[in-house]
């Protein structure tokens, strides 16, 4: 009768393990559902984009040339930080150019996507591509033609970025209506974003506040 009881005792203290267990493992799991929720899909003071550099678009197969993180905040103060990923002569570089996959439309293959995200352990999913013509058009419509760009090879590429940051911090920005969009879309710009989405982004830096610009090597 005693061992009986004490077999009793045992599967009643076994299944309250198992309850307190599977308690435990209920809390936990939420918790860490909590925990692992990527900020940056639910922050709306922020955008972080991708910006690959290839030569030119009208070639069959495009070099790409430099892999660079663009962050833009408008919360507290108004600003864009670049991030270069990757430039000429970086071993990176012929690493990520094998997963550098552009469509028959010259759109960006998924597969870079996720490449990128995988290797770099971040969260992308708006990119844009841009090759030497509209790298040109576009810093010089940013600063306001404060400077040409005469050379695009990624050795400048560093102080060309620093110069239209410093001019972009002591200037207002130009209107996203004066931007000339057919000159540089579809044929050497693409991207993943709306056009509207793209004044969207623009129009929430404009202000009268200072521009924050900068680069991190």
């Amino acid at each position: 009768m005693q061992k009986f009881l004490r077999i009793l005792i045992i599967i009643f203290l076994f299944f309250i393990c198992l309850l307190l267990g599977a308690k435990w493992a209920d809390i936990t799991l939420i918790g860490n559902e909590n925990i692992v929720i990527n900020p940056d899909s639910q922050e709306n003071d922020q955008n972080k984009f991708l910006i690959f550099v290839v030569d030119q678009f009208d070639k069959k197969n495009p070099e790409l040339l430099s892999v660079w993180s663009v962050v833009i905040y408008y919360q507290d103060a108004k600003g864009i930080t670049l991030i270069p990923i990757s430039v000429e002569k970086d071993e990176t570089l012929k690493e990520i150019k094998r997963s550098f996959v552009i469509t028959t439309d010259k759109d960006l293959h998924v597969k870079t996507i996720k490449y990128m995200n995988t290797k770099y352990k971040s969260k992308w999913d708006t990119y844009l591509i841009l090759d030497n013509f509209s790298v040109n058009y576009l810093l010089g419509w940013i600063t306001n033609n404060a400077f040409e760009v005469v050379s695009t090879e990624p050795s400048d590429g560093y102080s060309h970025i620093e110069n239209m940051c410093n001019i972009i911090s002591e200037n207002k920005l130009s209107s996203i209506d004066t931007l000339d969009w057919p000159l540089i879309t579809p044929d050497h710009l693409k991207t993943n974003l709306s056009i509207e989405s793209i004044r969207d982004l623009w129009e929430n830096l404009l202000g009268e506040e200072q521009i924050l610009c900068e680069v991190i090597r």
